[in-house]
């Protein structure tokens, strides 16, 4: 649990504050809520996303969050 909570709150710091506002209100939870959500269901994403030895672009990880909230069936993530 420790560790969703620390990815929680890098992810909170990596997606810009509108994107998170907009998510946190579709869903009804706020934005660390949202976060904590989206790491439980993609730990392995969010772990590439913070691992030591790992650079996106915000662009790339908007792209990617983005794509999996909507859990499009088509989507390819970038990360």
């Amino acid at each position: 649990m420790k560790r969703i909570t620390e990815l929680s709150e890098l992810l909170k710091d990596a997606i810009p504050t509108n994107v998170l506002n907009h998510y946190a209100d579709l869903q009804r939870l706020t934005v660390i809520g949202v976060c904590g959500v989206f790491v439980m269901n993609n730990a392995d994403w969010a772990d590439r996303l913070f691992s030591d030895a790992s650079y996106f672009s915000q662009s790339d990880i908007v792209h990617d969050f983005t794509g999996l909230m909507v859990q499009d069936e088509h989507f390819v993530p970038r990360i």
